[in-house]
């Protein structure tokens, strides 16, 4: 009776056993395929759905004890595939009654053929038992595969190679060829296996079967790999190893009037960010008396900008264009005569990673007095001392054309805002706040701070993402 599974890194370490019992099992693969001529239809009754109809027949589901995982369409009439969960073990018979009726995915439109998971299978996080991570959009593409053995002989020897597989070495094979294998489900002797892959790039069906198939893909001859491309605009089925760029305006400012400041001028300026999306990932003090006022305490103020700004901030929004949307927009245009009164900003439109709520962040700006040596002396000496202390960049954005066009930017991916001050934005990312500060006054980067000052101009600060 299949009972256990593992979330470990890796796959299968042994092939799946034989059972003469029924298999039960607490998560389903499906492998949906339309009914001929009911595709349209089903699409249409799915795009008329509202938020709230939608969250009700999830509700519905769940009260059943039913959830769906992922649901991966590939769009059209082209099969689907689905990882359902159940609160309690059942055998696939019994789970084949839910699929097949009425609060089912379409009753009628699918024909429905059911696998149930394999001990050992790589699975997503249980939403009955756990709280699986939040799906987030890729900076490339999904897709499902539909593996199916060649042989009986070669699942054998797949699995045998499994056991002694180094499982974390493959997949930093794979990561550094931009790929990366989120869910591994093997459903049985004999029977095929789904898999969850993810492309840092877009990347088209027929260089993504060159990948499946190659000598990196897995197991090379062992499988006939079926890929389907995740449709666009549809929900991602789990949290993306390479995660889409967000938006961001960041920057310092030092308020000349902060009573009206907050009075006037932030209610005026914070609705302006509805339309584009926008909204504050930072919002941090850099002047003591600003830090104590705002209730930080003092193990908690911030170091690194001298007396150049009395807050620092960081807005976020979904891409790029949407942030220089706001950012050039009527609507904060019509704000900028109160903000300029009240307020001295320092600011400018970037890309970069997703920053995490409560990171530890430095930001700032910096010029290249001599950007060669910057590059191959500065550089290589800084960014190790960023590894005691789990930092990485999430920012590295050029602020000045001649730099961006230098970077390989197009023209419509030039930030705007900070004028003259500054060739690049950097924000470095750090577990928590007290990472930052650890690597900003720590030894390892005090040791390079003679080389860093002789090629280059840094203004930057420690902060805490909200």
């Amino acid at each position: 009776v299949v009972r256990s599974r593992s979330r470990k890194m890796g796959c299968c370490t042994s092939a799946p056993e034989t059972s003469t019992s029924p298999v039960t099992s607490k998560f389903f693969a499906v492998y949906h395929s339309f009914v001929d001529g009911k595709a349209d239809d089903w699409w249409a009754m799915m795009m008329s759905m509202k938020p709230d109809d939608m969250a009700a027949m999830q509700a519905k589901q769940r009260k059943l004890g039913f959830h769906n995982n992922y649901f991966c369409p590939e769009g059209g009439s082209k099969p689907i595939h689905c990882m359902w969960e159940t609160e309690k073990e059942m055998t696939v018979a019994e789970f084949q009654v839910f699929i097949d009726g009425p609060d089912g995915p379409g009753p009628g439109v699918f024909v429905n053929t059911v696998y149930p998971a394999a001990p050992g299978a790589m699975l997503p996080t249980s939403s009955f038992a756990g709280t699986p991570a939040a799906p987030s959009p890729t900076s490339g593409c999904f897709y499902w595969v539909y593996h199916k053995f060649q042989s009986a002989e070669k699942e054998a020897d797949f699995f045998k190679m499994m056991a002694t597989a180094d499982m974390a070495a493959m997949e930093a094979k794979n990561n550094s060829l931009g790929f990366h294998n989120h869910f591994f489900t093997p459903t049985g002797p004999g029977m095929p296996v789904f898999c969850i892959w993810e492309c840092k790039a877009d990347t088209s069906p027929e260089d993504f079967q060159k990948f499946i198939d190659g000598p990196d893909g897995p197991g090379n001859v062992t499988f006939v790999n079926e890929p389907h491309k995740l449709m666009a605009g549809m929900a991602p089925p789990c949290a993306a190893k390479f995660p889409a760029k967000k938006g961001y305006v960041y920057g310092f400012f030092d308020m000349k009037n902060p009573q009206e400041f907050k009075e006037v001028y932030s209610p005026m300026a914070e609705p302006t960010l509805d339309p584009y999306e926008g909204k504050f990932v930072c919002k941090y003090p850099l002047k003591d008396p600003i830090a104590e006022k705002m209730g930080l305490p003092a193990a908690k103020f911030s170091k690194g900008f001298g007396s150049t700004g009395m807050m620092a901030f960081i807005l976020e929004f979904p891409t790029f264009e949407k942030a220089m949307g706001w950012f050039t927009g009527p609507e904060y245009a019509a704000v900028l005569g109160k903000r300029d009164e009240v307020a001295d900003f320092r600011m400018a439109v970037v890309e970069g990673a997703p920053i995490n709520s409560k990171a530890g962040l430095v930001m700032g700006f910096f010029d290249m007095k001599d950007p060669k040596e910057f590059s191959t002396v500065y550089s290589p000496m800084a960014e190790p001392t960023l590894d005691p202390y789990g930092g990485a960049f999430a920012i590295k954005y050029p602020l000045v054309p001649p730099m961006a066009a230098k970077m390989g930017l197009p023209e419509a991916k030039y930030s705007k805002g900070f004028g003259t001050t500054g060739q690049m934005a950097f924000v470095l990312q750090f577990a928590d706040f007290e990472k930052a500060m650890g690597w900003f006054t720590g030894p390892e980067y005090a040791a390079v701070l003679g080389k860093r000052d002789e090629v280059s101009d840094f203004r930057m600060a420690v902060v805490s993402a909200m």
